[in-house]
């Protein structure tokens, strides 16, 4: 399935997924510079206006290229990238992000407050929420079988999802009623529930 704005927007030509050269070269940004135009065919980075980078992993492994533009650049977090991200490299991995990214967002206030506790200037940061097209979608009144109600819950099994609030409270409704719960999934939690 592809989405109508792909082709309508001619996406698929217009994009172009880039590979990082090796870390090794981070501690020259010449070199790595140099490396990374070479390897992703890139003609011209002074045709570029502005760098909208998701995931503030993804910052850190193009950092010698932001050292060295003095472009716009935007980054978005996501998730694991303002979480779990903390836990492996310390509350200090995006000091530069914090100080060279012009703009921030994130789509929640916790992730917000995640950031300004490790250093973000909350100025930079934007609220930005995921949504979808309401207009996209008609509103069909249904029915439902009155005999068995079914739960889904799709993500990963991960402290951060909440899976185990959700067994919690399933465990507490079910009682009252004939209804299922699936979860679909996986992940480091999955054999705990």
């Amino acid at each position: 399935i592809i989405h109508e704005d792909i082709e309508k927007y001619n996406l698929f030509n217009k994009t172009k997924y880039i590979t990082a050269p090796p870390n090794e070269l981070k501690t020259e940004p010449q070199k790595w510079l140099q490396d990374f135009i070479q390897r992703n065919n890139i003609e011209n980075l002074n045709n570029i206006d502005a760098f909208h980078v998701h995931y503030g992993v993804n910052f850190n492994l193009f950092e010698p290229l932001f050292r060295l533009s003095n472009k716009f650049i935007l980054v978005s977090f996501h998730g694991y990238d303002a979480s779990r991200y903390f836990l492996q490299k310390g509350d200090n991995c995006y000091s530069y992000l914090f100080e060279r990214a012009n703009k921030i967002t994130t789509p929640s206030h916790y992730m917000k407050n995640e950031l300004v506790k490790r250093g973000c200037f909350a100025g930079k940061i934007t609220i930005h929420r995921y949504g979808i097209d309401l207009d996209k979608f008609i509103f069909k009144n249904r029915t439902f079988n009155k005999d068995k109600i079914t739960f889904l819950t799709v993500g990963r099994f991960v402290e951060k999802k909440g899976i185990e609030y959700s067994l919690k409270a399933f465990a507490k409704i079910h009682k009252h009623f004939n209804a299922e719960y699936r979860i679909v999934g996986e992940g480091e939690l999955f054999n705990k529930y």
